[in-house]
């Protein structure tokens, strides 16, 4: 749900819930919501990775201590190395990457946590399918720049 305009909340999405409908929902911050079934358990409901294009920059990144912005890129058959980079801006982030379903920052592939902004992952030989890359802000963070590169 759309809530932005709380009096005309709009559906964007549908998450089946293992049959049971939840009893209570919790925003925990602007793209994580749990989703309390009683029955069914805790769901967490995050918005979809932004898809991100080869050697295209996203720039403008910005965001709070604890914010995380996710983005995904499509790697292809044959691909010897893929890099994940962040450049620019100012504050503190760090990157987290897993191939198939998104890291968190207990749970993924390759990471970087270097102070500052300019960060990056190198996987060699990666395989195929879809990679995505979780930017956490250590401390607040604007102006920087994503970019993945596979060849």
């Amino acid at each position: 749900m759309d809530v932005t305009y709380a009096k005309q909340p709009r559906l964007v999405g549908f998450t089946d819930l293992a049959g049971f409908g939840p009893v209570n929902i919790r925003a925990v911050n602007e793209d994580r919501v749990l989703a309390l079934t009683g029955v069914a358990g805790i769901h967490v409901l995050e918005r979809g990775a932004i898809p991100l294009l080869n050697h295209k920059p996203v720039p403008g990144l910005s965001g709070e201590a604890g914010a995380q912005l996710l983005y995904s890129i499509e790697v292809p058959t044959g691909t010897r190395e893929l890099r994940f980079e962040t450049y620019g801006g100012s504050g503190d982030i760090s990157l987290y990457v897993k191939r198939g379903t998104p890291p968190t920052t207990v749970d993924y592939d390759e990471r970087s946590t270097r102070a500052g902004t300019i960060e990056a992952t190198f996987s060699a030989n990666p395989q195929p399918g879809t990679w995505h890359v979780r930017v956490v802000g250590e401390a607040r963070f604007s102006g920087v720049t994503l970019r993945s590169r596979y060849r």
